[in-house]
């Protein structure tokens, strides 16, 4: 321990140099820099979360600690650790850059909406951005995973970001069940990233492929303070998380809609209800700042279809008269006895001669 408070104690300065000027003038180096080592230790303890660990954290804070740690020293905004400090900890823990891996398996397990991992590569990828604390770096890295879609690629860079804002609130479409009734069915993307959103349009049905995510209140705070985050980079180019939220709430109005996200294994749920579901999901704060380049394209292929009249008819058609296979069972029923009855009447009046 005494060499693990040597480290921080050498990099004080720039410890102190993460907060408020003035915020810590009142505790003397060695209470600040113990401190840092006590939160840095509880924090590595919590990422590594081994059966040894977790029985320590049980018997010395209890069992609601070893759930509640996680969102209060991981997601919360105004309770992040310097990453500096983590960094020093677990360099010195590990050997070489095995901490790296460490985090980055931990970080695939809690990342929002993120649970490949390569090794450490995406690790080393973010540490060299020298992330300001925790929460930055999952951020960082769910962006390292976020990498535009084809059609994102093809976008003209000409239109202005007020144009882009103008086009966000024309689109008529909604929530997924009125998608659904335009013959637009959502299913699961492949990779579990908030960019993996792809819309596919066919003769008669459409297909919109969206990222399975967990929903729950941990995924809430995570997300919230994402955004809070997000605004207090003053970029409107650096707001994914607010983009992605915007867009799922367009999609979820109804527990209908979140009946046919759990069907279709998109969305998972501790809640209790369909219902609890779509309140949690709007009480999440939002506004109407965001990227507006992430989803656009997306948007704009959905609403030409939405809007082609052939493609709309034929899906009210289906969804309407054959949404059951019953329904299209006795379509098949009725056709053939039709069928049946115009060949018998054309063969009684037409009788065939033998020659």
């Amino acid at each position: 321990m005494d060499e693990f408070r040597q480290k921080i104690r050498d990099k004080i300065d720039d410890a102190r140099s993460f907060y408020v000027d003035g915020s810590t003038d009142k505790y003397s180096d060695e209470a600040f820099t113990e401190m840092m080592l006590l939160d840095a230790c509880l924090v590595l303890a919590y990422i590594e979360r081994d059966q040894a660990t977790k029985e320590e954290i049980i018997t010395c804070l209890g069992m609601q600690a070893l759930y509640a740690l996680g969102t209060d020293i991981l997601n919360l905004l105004e309770n992040q650790l310097p990453f500096l400090v983590l960094e020093i900890v677990m360099s010195l823990k590990f050997q070489g850059n095995e901490w790296m891996d460490v985090l980055d398996i931990f970080s695939a397990m809690a990342s929002f909406g993120v649970e490949e991992h390569n090794k450490n590569a995406k690790a080393r990828e973010v540490c060299k951005k020298q992330p300001l604390h925790l929460l930055e770096y999952f951020w960082l890295r769910e962006r390292a995973f976020d990498q535009p879609s084809k059609a994102l690629k093809s976008r003209s860079t000409a239109r202005t970001l007020a144009n882009q804002s103008i086009n966000k609130f024309i689109y008529s479409f909604r929530s997924v069940s009125e998608l659904k009734s335009k013959g637009i069915h959502v299913r699961p993307s492949g990779i579990r990233s908030r960019k993996d959103v792809e819309f596919k349009s066919f003769f008669f049905f459409g297909v919109l492929k969206l990222p399975p995510f967990f929903f729950s209140p941990e995924w809430i705070i995570r997300c919230s303070n994402l955004v809070a985050y997000e605004l207090s980079l003053n970029d409107h180019d650096k707001l994914p998380t607010m983009a992605y939220l915007n867009f799922m709430k367009s999609l979820v109005n109804s527990p209908d809609d979140v009946k046919e996200l759990r069907s279709k294994a998109i969305l998972f749920t501790t809640f209790s209800s369909d219902e609890e579901v779509v309140e949690k999901f709007h009480g999440i704060i939002t506004s109407v700042a965001e990227d507006f380049n992430r989803f656009d394209e997306v948007e704009q292929e959905i609403q030409m279809y939405y809007h082609s009249m052939l493609t709309s008819w034929i899906a009210e058609l289906l969804h309407t008269y054959f949404s059951s296979p019953w329904t299209f069972i006795a379509f098949l029923a009725a056709s053939s006895l039709l069928v049946l009855t115009f060949l018998q009447t054309y063969f009684t009046m037409y009788p065939r001669r033998d020659r």
